[in-house]
Parts: C-alpha cells; structure tokens; sequence
C-alpha cells in the first residue's frame, strides 16, 4: 500500500485564508454586484425582465442598431452570454435580428415591443437607481464610477 502526501512549503502551511477571503477585490466586487443586481432584478421583476436584459434593450435602443461584438465591449460580456440574452428577448417580441450590409453579420434591433417595455421598466428602474444610490451614498457612487474609468483605461 501507497500513501501519498503533499508537500507543503513553509509559505503554504503558514498561509491565512481568512485574509485571502477578506481582502480580495475580486470577491468583494462580485458580491456588490450580486446585491446591486438583486435590488434592480426585484424592481424589474413585475415586467419579467431582468437588469442584464434592460441594460441590453435600453444600449440598443441607444444605438438605434447595434452590432453584437459592440455590445459585448460595451458590457465586457462574452458573445455566448449575449446570444443567450438577445434570443430570449428575441423570442418575446423585444429585439430583432437585421441582416447587415455586408450579409456576413446581423445587427440586433428593439422593436416596438421592446420599447414598451423600457417605458414600463423605466420607472422601477428610477426607483432602484435611487434605492442604490441612496444606500451607497453619492462619494461611493462617484468612487463606482472613477474605478470603473480607471479600469477600463488598461493602461
């Protein structure tokens, strides 16, 4: 019979999780989203549509049409996470696809349909805003703001 060990070096036996868990920003961030989105998804729940969705109709009707690749920069989204969202709002009458010029690509388009839904939306939305920007404060909410700017620089 084998056993097997792993070897630790000193660094990894002394290593102190409980710092790891409480000093990374990646979950810190993750775990604001996640509150920041429940507050927007319990607001937008009425109308079925969650924040992901509105974000996505509301920068279409932005853009009159917008490309899929546009708007998997502009959300910082992956193009299977985008499909999935456009073909669910696809199926409810809110976004269309259009064939592009060129005929190798499609544009992504609100219908009237899915401009009713933002006007509904509109003002659950407002209230969320409110509620979050009310909670975190106007200073956090311009900090929100700069470290996004600041990151989306990639220097």
């Amino acid at each position: 019979m084998h056993a097997y060990t792993i070897s630790m070096s000193p660094d990894a036996k002394s290593l102190d999780t409980k710092n790891v868990e409480g000093a990374c920003l990646c979950g810190s961030v993750r775990k604001l989203n996640r509150m920041v989105s429940a507050i927007y998804d319990g607001a937008l729940a009425n109308a079925g549509l969650k924040t992901s969705q509105f974000g996505v109709l509301v920068a279409v009707a932005n853009r009159k049409r917008a490309r899929p690749a546009e708007l998997t920069k502009h959300f910082q989204l992956d193009e299977s996470t985008l499909s999935r969202n456009v073909e669910r709002m696809c199926a409810r009458g809110w976004l269309r696809l259009v064939q592009d010029a060129d005929r190798r690509s499609h544009l992504i388009e609100v219908t009237d349909k899915g401009l009713a839904v933002i006007r509904k939306c509109l003002p659950a939305w407002q209230k969320a805003q409110a509620e979050v920007s009310r909670r975190l404060g106007a200073d956090t909410v311009a900090e929100l703001r700069s470290a996004l700017r600041k990151l989306s620089a990639r220097n």
